[in-house]
């Protein structure tokens, strides 16, 4: 079907603190925009935060629209986005996209469950959720699988840091993990808290090896992939969403370190990430692995994979049941 030009589509969001789900939505909103036949426009909570951590600072604090659904021709919703669309009229028959970025939306506990059945056009982050939402057998919409993008560069710092720990999502055990390879002979970095995006590449690219640690399930774990980019060896656990990309080095095609998520196996992961270092053609190998799936996982197949559905908005929004 043709679409006029200009078809707008209306985003939410509550930006309380960056999170690589924010700006995954930020990508989304700029895939919008690179489409000549749609828009994007976005409204915020009243209490959103505005500063250089909000990827639509400047330029939408002041161009940003009220959450007015029926004046726009599609919604994206993501989240807890639902609780507003909910408070103004699910009843409009308008098309909805929904980006689904974690396993727990499957989770009858989780406060995202419910919205599992109302009617969209959900566009998953990974394999691994897309399977766990349609195991629920509560699905009304079609389900894609659109593999997380990044567009990063590598600032070429210099390597000064033998090992850094991405800790700020599970703090005590990078507290563990720092004190434990201090007594294996490292000196490590470990980040406990959030910091800006552009500090975190910097650590990351200053850094030979990257221990991540992620919640012990993810959506899909962005950071392992900028990781992969910025860094030589990375090391990361399972975190179930992760599994679509991260391959131990001792498969074939290996391109990191998945240890079991506790210090004692990560520890072990370190300790050979260093003879790793010290072996040009392994290290090489899972180097160029890793910048292969990087390669594969860019912003322009995300961008171009979600503007073929949104293309077909209405034949999948009126043909679906």
């Amino acid at each position: 079907m043709t679409k006029p030009a200009g078809q707008s589509v209306l985003f939410y969001r509550h930006f309380d603190q960056y999170s690589g789900g924010q700006q995954k939505v930020f990508d989304y909103f700029n895939h919008v925009n690179a489409s000549p036949d749609f828009r994007s426009c976005i409204a915020f909570s009243s209490d959103s935060v505005w500063s250089e951590s909000n990827p639509w600072y400047p330029d939408y604090q002041s161009r940003q629209v009220a959450f007015l659904p029926a004046a726009h021709d599609v919604l994206f919703l993501a989240g807890m986005d639902w609780q507003i669309y909910q408070a103004v009229g699910l009843s409009i028959n308008k098309p909805v996209i929904n980006l689904i970025q974690h396993v727990r939306h499957a989770l009858p506990g989780e406060n995202v469950h419910a919205y599992l059945s109302e009617k969209a056009i959900r566009i998953c982050v990974s394999e691994a959720v897309s399977q766990s939402i349609t195991d629920t057998g509560l699905i009304n919409g079609p389900v894609f699988t659109i593999p997380n993008g990044i567009n990063i560069e590598d600032p070429g710092l210099p390597r000064t840091n033998e090992v850094f720990i991405s800790g700020y999502k599970n703090p005590a055990l990078a507290t563990e993990l720092a004190q434990a390879l201090r007594s294996n002979g490292f000196d490590p970095v470990c980040l406990l808290r959030q910091i800006s995006r552009s500090d975190y590449h910097a650590l990351l690219a200053a850094s030979r090896t990257a221990v991540m640690l992620p919640h012990e399930t993810e959506g899909f774990f962005l950071p392992a992939l900028e990781a992969m980019k910025l860094c030589e060896l990375t090391i990361v656990p399972d975190c179930k969403g992760n599994r679509g990309f991260c391959i131990d080095h001792l498969d074939t095609g290996g391109n990191c370190l998945m240890p079991e998520y506790n210090a004692d196996s990560i520890v072990s992961a370190c300790l050979t990430a260093r003879k790793l270092l010290q072996d040009e053609d392994k290290l090489s190998a899972i180097r160029h692995n890793a910048l292969v799936t990087v390669d594969e996982h860019s912003l322009d197949r995300e961008r171009e994979a979600f503007l073929k559905i949104l293309n077909q908005i209405d034949d999948l929004w009126y043909n679906s049941r």
